[in-house]
């Protein structure tokens, strides 16, 4: 035979451990969201921001020392190293430029946190 005292002693006693049971799930799966990161190459990366412009990486366009008159862009995005979007190549950024030569191509990179980042090809031409 249960005594009151004892029936509100259980409630309480489930009721602070589905609480326990909820922070402990809501901790987990901070840190499998946080464990998750968005890179984008760097040569200098940065941990927690970073915002670097560098010349194209293994670059097969010939270029010459003179910059075009026209640019064009093209940038690819990633969400936590999870979501990854977008169309960085060349012809793409010749796309958007309206180019029909490369004389000049760059790169950017930005990392916020590792939770988004972004790569953008920057062409100059004619």
């Amino acid at each position: 035979m249960k005594f009151k005292s004892e029936t509100v002693l259980t409630t309480q006693t489930s009721a602070l451990f589905a609480v326990r049971m909820a922070l402990k799930g809501m901790l987990a799966a901070s840190f499998i969201q946080l464990s998750g990161c968005a890179w984008s190459y760097s040569p200098v990366p940065g941990i927690l921001y970073s915002d670097v412009k560098t010349p194209a990486p293994d670059l097969t366009v010939a270029t010459t020392a003179e910059r075009g008159t026209r640019i064009g862009r093209a940038t690819c995005t990633s969400i936590f190293g999870l979501i990854a979007y977008g169309d960085c190549s060349i012809e793409a950024a010749m796309k958007d430029g309206n180019l029909h030569s490369v004389q000049f191509v760059d790169v950017k990179h930005q990392n916020v946190l590792g939770a988004y980042a972004t790569y953008t090809l920057t062409v100059r031409g004619e």
